[in-house]
């Protein structure tokens, strides 16, 4: 295939609460604030609604996992020869087109990340002694975050996918580390590994940041994170779903509807939003969403002791 002849674009996944919706809508809308010449930006979904018009593409998928395993269908409907998916609950604060520069020369399948070739080493997502049929394909270790993951459509990123599904349906079977059920990180990780699938070593993802120390304002497109002593700036912030319910997202997304909107003028943003009234109001809910955190945990204990 002709380089000219190559589609690219970005996607997303947003299946089953509203929730998940309204975080996509926000990732595209700080996507196109950003970006110098927008491509096109398709939702991966199990319905239409308010939400998906605004989509360059809807990929309507049947029987949705509703969680992030979903994400092992996104070769099957991948909506271009070479796509970039990022999580919904992420936002950016960057021009992030440059990526595809970075992912140009590497391999099928990458997510950011890095790798140890010292296959003992107690990291990554998997344990090679422990992969049994595989054990003999790995040749380092992986260790990444599924909020951003770039594929081209070709036979090597196929078979990552199809390592991924067979592990998440065998999981029990080989040492994955950290998750104890079936998650994409570590599938997809052992998928690459076992296909010479390198990740993109490459920071620009700022992952679940502690507010303490975050210095953020998507409408101005700052996103500085201290930490060690060192000021580092980021492209995007993978939040992570838990932190969606905090007031720090919260207040980003309030920021990026009002600049979306045209309403950063006048005497009411500046003061909610540049001088900082309205974020405490919003910490208020933050112990209602650390209550529905705890509740969530202690019933997915007893699911598992019931077992």
């Amino acid at each position: 295939m002709e380089e000219s002849e190559k589609t690219r674009g970005f996607v997303t996944i947003a299946t089953g609460k509203e929730m998940y919706y309204r975080m996509a809508q926000r990732l595209l809308w700080s996507y196109r604030m950003f970006a110098k010449q927008p491509m096109k930006f398709a939702l991966v979904c199990d319905r239409e609604n308010k939400y998906t018009e605004e989509f360059d593409e809807v990929i309507i998928i049947d029987n949705p996992a509703r969680s992030y395993m979903d994400k092992l269908r996104l070769y099957e409907v991948m909506p271009f020869d070479e796509t970039i998916y990022i999580e919904a609950d992420c936002l950016i604060y960057d021009d992030i087109n440059r990526w595809w520069g970075i992912f140009e020369n590497g391999s099928d399948f990458a997510p950011f990340g890095c790798i140890w070739n010292d296959l003992t080493v107690a990291k990554g997502w998997y344990i090679p002694s422990g992969m049994k049929e595989f054990e003999s394909d790995i040749e380092y270790v992986i260790s990444m975050n599924g909020g951003v993951y770039f594929m081209r459509k070709t036979q090597t990123c196929e078979r990552v996918f199809e390592v991924a599904k067979y592990c998440t349906e065998h999981y029990g079977d080989y040492a994955f580390r950290i998750f104890k059920e079936p998650a994409d990180e570590p599938v997809f990780a052992l998928g690459m590994a076992v296909n010479k699938c390198r990740p993109a070593d490459y920071d620009e993802m700022l992952i679940a940041p502690n507010s303490r120390f975050l210095d953020a304002d998507i409408s101005k497109g700052r996103a500085r994170f201290t930490r060690g002593g060192k000021t580092l700036d980021y492209r995007i912030i993978h939040w992570g779903s838990y932190n969606t319910e905090l007031a720090r997202y919260r207040y980003e997304a309030e920021r990026l509807e009002r600049a979306v909107k045209g309403k950063t003028d006048g005497i009411i943003y500046k003061l909610f939003y540049e001088k900082g009234l309205r974020y405490p109001f919003l910490c208020i809910g933050n112990a209602a969403a650390f209550a529905r955190r705890v509740k969530r945990k202690l019933c997915k204990m007893i699911r598992s002791a019931r077992r």
